[in-house]
This record gives C-alpha cells, sequence and structure tokens, in this order.
C-alpha cells in the first residue's frame, strides 16, 4: 500500500486528478478491510492432506477446512463448486494448530459461522442484554464486591480459558457476583458470568468450583445462548423482561445494605430482600438465551468433563486459598439467611466458616444471635457469650452491636448488672451514629423500653 501511495504522489502528473482520485479510493477499500478484521477474530480454519482425488484437488494436495459436521462425520471444503461437506475418510487432519476450546469451536460452531455468518445483529442485541443487565445490578445495590474473590474466580478462568473468545469480536470473560441467598448461575453469550454468593457459599471444594465455571466457559464457547436465541426468543419479550426489572430496581432502591459496618455490624436491612429473585427469574434467563436444553446440557457437561480429565491438577491444588477466598461469600450468605428467618441455614453456613478457622467477628456476632434465636438454656446462653467475647478479641474497632447482644444475653441469665453495663454502652454507641447522621430513634425507644421492663438505669441519651 505504501509503493501505491509513492506512484501517486511522485509519477502521475499534477493534472490526472481523475487517476489519483481512482488510486485513492481504490486504497481506501484495501484499508477498510482490513481495519474491520481487527476488530474482529480470524476464522478459525484446519488443514488437510487429501487421500482421495477431489474436483479441482489430487491425492497429497493439503487444503483448508472450514469446518466440521460431528454429527455426519463431513468436513466442510470450499472447491470449484463453492462450500460443501465431503466425509472425513477423504481427508486425513493435520493436527496442532488450536488449543482445547478453539477445537471445540471448530467442531461444533464453525461450519454453521461460515455458512450462515456472525449473526452481528442477534450478538449485539445478547450483548446490550448483558449490559443492561449489570447496569441494573449496579443501580439496584445487589452487587457483592470483593476485590480479591473476583481476582481468584479470574484466575481460574483465565487457567482453564486463556486466551480471548472466538465471537464476531474480540471478547473476554467477565465475573459477576449477585448477592443472593439463592444457588444459582447462569451466563451471557458475551462471556458474562452471574453467579450468587449463596451458590459460592455452597460450594465444599476447589474441585466443585472448576467443574462450575468449565461447564459455563463450554456453553459460551458453543454458543448456546446465541443458537437459543435465533431459534426460540423474540426481540418484543427480550425488551418487555428488561423493563420490568428496570421497574422494580427503581422502586425497591437499595434493596440490600452492607451488612458490615465501623462501629455498627447488623443494620436494619429493608423489607424487600428478595429483590435479587428478578435478576435470577426464569424469564430473564430464557431472554439470555441461558435456558438450556438437555441436549446443550449433556453436551456442555461432555466437554467440561473432557477437558478436566486432562487437567486434573486445576481442581485440587490450594485447597486452604479456596476456602479462604469464598468466606465473604459465605459469611455474607449467612447473615442474609439469618435475616430471612432461616436460621438452618445460617447456622450451617456459620459453623462452616468456624470449623475452618476462617470466621471474623461478625461471624461470631451471628453465631451468638442464632444460639439465641434457637435456644435458651444456660449451656447456649454462656455459648453464645463466649462467642461475643472472640468477637470483641478479633475486633479492631468498636462494634455496639456486640453489647447490645451481650445485654440480651445478660438478662436471659438474670445477670442485670452485666445487662446494664452493656446497655449503656450500647446507647452511647448509638449516640456516636446519631452525631455522624444515622437515624437512631427506633433503636433508642427499644433500649429505653428494654430499661423500662427489667428496672435497668440507664444514661441519658444526649441528641
Amino acid at each position: 500500500m505504501q509503493v501505491a501511495r509513492y506512484l501517486i504522489n511522485n509519477y502521475l502528473e499534477p493534472n490526472q486528478t481523475l487517476m489519483k482520485n481512482l488510486l485513492n479510493l481504490t486504497l481506501l477499500f484495501i484499508l477498510i478491510p482490513t481495519l474491520l478484521s481487527a476488530q474482529r477474530p480470524a476464522q478459525i480454519q484446519k488443514e488437510g492432506v487429501l487421500v482421495k482425488n477431489m474436483s479441482g484437488f489430487n491425492t497429497g494436495d493439503t487444503i483448508p477446512i472450514l469446518g466440521l459436521n460431528s454429527t455426519f462425520n463431513k468436513y466442510l471444503i470450499k472447491d470449484l463448486y463453492g462450500n460443501r461437506f465431503v466425509n472425513i475418510n477423504k481427508i486425513k487432519l493435520i493436527e496442532g494448530y488450536y488449543d482445547y476450546w478453539e477445537d471445540i469451536w471448530f467442531k461444533y460452531r464453525a461450519a454453521d459461522i461460515v455458512e450462515s455468518g456472525w449473526d452481528f445483529q442477534e450478538r449485539e442485541v445478547l450483548n446490550d442484554e448483558a449490559n443492561d443487565y449489570f447496569q441494573n445490578a449496579l443501580q439496584s445495590d445487589i452487587i457483592f464486591e470483593n476485590g480479591l474473590l473476583y481476582d481468584y474466580l479470574y484466575q481460574l478462568i483465565l487457567d482453564i480459558h486463556p486466551k480471548a473468545l472466538n465471537k464476531a469480536k474480540i471478547g473476554y470473560f467477565k465475573v459477576l457476583i449477585i448477592k443472593s441467598a439463592d444457588v444459582e448461575s447462569f451466563v451471557f453469550d458475551n462471556g458474562l458470568m452471574v453467579m450468587t454468593t449463596g451458590l459460592l457459599a455452597s460450594l465444599d471444594s476447589k474441585k466443585e468450583l472448576v467443574e462450575l465455571l468449565t461447564t459455563h466457559i463450554a456453553h459460551i464457547v458453543l454458543e448456546d445462548n446465541l443458537i437459543n436465541l435465533k431459534q426460540e426468543i423474540k426481540a418484543e419479550r427480550r425488551a418487555a423482561v428488561f423493563s420490568g426489572i428496570a421497574t422494580v430496581a427503581t422502586a425497591a432502591g437499595s434493596a440490600y445494605a452492607a451488612i458490615e459496618h465501623d462501629i455498627y455490624i447488623d443494620p436494619y436491612l429493608p423489607a424487600d430482600i428478595g429483590l435479587a429473585t428478578y435478576f435470577l427469574s426464569k424469564s430473564l434467563m430464557e431472554s439470555a438465551g441461558a435456558s438450556y436444553n438437555q441436549n446443550q446440557i449433556i453436551l456442555a457437561l461432555s466437554v467440561s468433563k473432557n477437558f478436566l480429565a486432562n487437567n486434573e491438577d486445576l481442581s485440587w491444588h490450594n485447597e486452604s486459598a479456596f476456602n479462604a477466598y469464598m468466606a465473604p461469600a459465605i459469611s455474607f450468605t449467612a447473615w442474609q439467611a439469618y435475616h430471612m428467618k432461616n436460621y438452618s441455614q445460617s447456622i450451617l453456613l456459620t459453623e462452616k466458616l468456624h470449623s475452618m478457622q476462617l470466621a471474623l467477628e461478625d461471624d461470631y456476632l451471628l453465631y451468638s444471635k442464632l444460639l439465641r434465636s434457637t435456644s435458651n438454656t444456660e449451656e447456649s446462653n454462656l455459648k453464645a457469650l463466649e462467642f461475643l467475647t472472640s468477637a470483641q478479641k478479633m475486633s479492631k474497632s468498636l462494634l455496639i452491636d456486640l453489647d447490645k447482644e451481650a445485654a440480651l444475653i445478660y438478662l436471659r441469665l438474670g445477670d442485670k448488672e452485666n445487662a446494664e453495663i452493656a446497655l449503656n454502652n450500647y446507647k452511647k454507641g448509638l449516640e456516636l451514629l446519631s452525631k455522624k447522621g444515622m437515624t437512631t430513634e427506633k433503636e433508642i425507644n427499644d433500649i429505653n423500653q428494654i430499661a423500662y421492663y427489667h428496672k435497668l438505669d440507664l444514661d441519658q441519651f444526649e441528641n
């Protein structure tokens, strides 16, 4: 192209304007496809050696293979008559060009792309849906933020699939963790993986997590979402689904409050703790093409299983790191289950943290609350106080909710002296919150009622 430009500028006479314009136009048509191709991956092709003569080719010729029809064991090639499928026994495949996931894409998707194109419009619809989903989740404050956990998940994903996605344009995997006790996960066509804190909390080993991620990657590589969109889902239905979610998200506002604060661990959570249900609904998954049929599920599991069979080291090593990275999701889910009155699940998850020696001060506080909610024996009350002592020792700041919990347990034990001390400490903490602008009137009223009922002498609260 530089040679052509040189000829235009140095050898054409000034009055040959028309010829210059024609050559410039020619260069433009050469340049545009080059620029556009840089925005999309090259079509994966393989090569094979002919073992039988075919039209336009002789035995021993090396020819490009454009795709594969795995059902009928035929290769897609291009000869004098255009694209056509030929029996694989006519060509000996040359191996060694691509990795596992590129081979999977070639086996199941390449021929369809050659025949019908990249489906740019449909892909763009699915990409817009993924972006809308993320924006609505962000505005609704239901995204679980933990930088170390996200980094751990990205490490595992890149260990499984280290290259960019082979889509209509270059794409990469993305992870979104939703604050929800539901055990759920699904993916969008553009590589966005959605999973819940409840799902992560339910996993017992790194092996289970790696298997989950690998199966999701298989669905994305196989492009099941796109296939389902083309076959079943109408654009009007998708728009309606996201419109409904946006309305709910706007009405609910910030439905999930952060559980940990500097001095007040356990604030009141909004009544609509089920907002995430809308972000995990069946209709939304259908809209994103993520409601897979039985054949798609079986194939994705098979692809995942075959990959892991040859990469066993991804599943077993560094189990202690897995537990540490999952701990924040386990803790959050335990608190959420507690507020949803699902005490059995909350106890199970809190004990899981305790057994892994990963419980923090807020986890010990929760353990105390659970004991108080599910038992009222002297033994359980004394054990609850032990958990509060452990929480206080671990805490590096003033956690006033520990005082409130301790007061309630002391009252159960008939120890009014210590209950009075704890409630006064709690009241002082509320005063600090009030000075910071937080609303504390309801808590103050509750404390005063407790003091009146049990005839406790509390300090005067300063507004």
